[in-house]
């Protein structure tokens, strides 16, 4: 019997705890911009011609931009839906060869973020520090490929437009600034890896791959966000 009577309080006291914590203005919106940088990865590129050999793929930082709503629920977890856009990139690959091309992508990505506010609660309620991964789906398009002489910079061959969808993985981690129980500022760090954006095909010249190429899309770069709480 007192078995029983413990079990139903703590169950009262779980439901009571999860009614309170998601009585509280839980539904947000937000809005990121940053730079992202790539991870350099080297692909072989086999050529034809005698001037493309080993490449080494280098992405220009470029900017990205992010917007999405989310749910905080018991003090500790985030969970959010975003649309990410980053604006065309250029690509200049630089090896025997040299690779100039741009990119751009479109992704929806889902990510669970881990608040460490409830740590730091007896110092502060305005700084909360926290850790995040995500996966999601992208759409990438590579376009204006052209394979240069690395040493005259002439095209000796060129690509069509691609797109391609690719599964995206995305970790990080930020601290959070609390102005008011309604806005929240964010600066944060991430790695993420978009996958690969393969070239089309080709449309000219001498350098024609005897296998696909294409681009890795690893990044990793800072962001500032804007978070709003609406009221229930």
């Amino acid at each position: 019997m007192m078995k029983r009577a413990l079990l139903l309080g703590l169950t009262h006291l779980t439901l009571a705890y999860s009614a309170s914590a998601f009585a509280e203005p839980t539904w947000y919106v937000h809005a990121d911009v940053g730079r992202l940088g790539p991870v350099s990865t080297a692909r072989y590129f086999a050529s034809q011609d005698s001037t493309a050999g080993n490449v080494l793929y280098t992405n220009d930082t470029n900017h990205a931009m992010q917007f999405g709503t989310g749910l905080s629920f018991f003090d500790t977890f985030r969970m959010e839906i975003n649309l990410f856009r980053n604006l065309d990139a250029d690509i200049n690959a630089h090896g025997s060869a040299r690779i100039r091309a741009q990119n751009s992508n479109k992704a929806l990505i889902t990510q669970l973020h881990l608040d460490f506010g409830s740590l730091l609660k007896s110092w502060t309620t305005t700084i909360e520090p926290y850790v995040f991964a995500g996966a999601g789906l992208n759409k990438t398009h590579l376009s204006g490929v052209q394979i240069q002489n690395s040493s005259t910079s002439q095209e000796v061959g060129h690509y069509s437009d691609h797109k391609n969808r690719t599964l995206v993985t995305r970790y990080g981690a930020g601290i959070a600034y609390h102005l008011n129980p309604a806005w929240t500022l964010d600066l944060q760090y991430h790695y993420s890896d978009f996958g690969k954006a393969f070239f089309g095909p080709f449309a000219g010249g001498t350098a024609n791959s005897s296998s696909t190429p294409y681009v890795p899309l690893r990044y990793q770069g800072a962001q500032i966000n804007v978070r709003y709480y609406f009221t229930v």
